[in-house]
């Protein structure tokens, strides 16, 4: 996996993803800024409730977005997005079984996305966030997982709990 660039603080998976506060809305509405601070490789989350649907509404929300990846579970599947040839890169079938809407990946409850930028910018994230399990599928080592915006884990320990 990519680094970040030298000078772009490089964060775990989990304080990109709950470090978070505030109030649960009850409608989908913008409600938080995920401020990208430089080009390279991210991770990101999205609530459950989320109006990125596609690999392809997560290139044109996020700005300088190269390629958004998705891996649910990684030694099972990854798919790739390339956001400017609008082309996808899969080790399984393309697109992802399932996916109604995108030459790609949907994006479902639960997953995580690695997200290449070209430069800085701000991600608003939409969407209402409810409860419920994060199912990990069997065949896989390495998930990216997206844990509740508001919850109670603060900790990889937390996670693991």
């Amino acid at each position: 996996m990519k680094r970040l660039r030298a000078g772009c603080p490089r964060f775990g998976l989990l304080s990109l993803l709950v470090i978070v506060g505030g109030t649960q809305a009850a409608v989908a509405q913008p409600w938080f800024t995920r401020n990208i601070g430089c080009a390279g490789t991210h991770w990101i989350s999205l609530p459950r409730d989320s109006d990125l649907l596609t690999a392809e509404d997560l290139c044109a929300a996020i700005p300088g977005a190269l390629t958004v990846t998705q891996r649910f579970p990684s030694a099972t599947a990854a798919y790739t997005f390339d956001c400017a040839l609008l082309t996808c890169t899969s080790t399984a079938a393309v697109p992802e079984p399932g996916c109604v809407g995108s030459a790609c990946f949907c994006t479902n409850d639960g997953e995580g996305y690695e997200v290449v930028t070209s430069m800085a910018g701000a991600l608003v994230v939409n969407g209402s966030d409810t409860c419920g399990p994060i199912t990990l599928p069997a065949g896989g080592v390495d998930y990216l997982i997206s844990p509740p915006y508001f919850d109670s884990l603060h900790t990889a320990a937390d996670l693991a709990a």
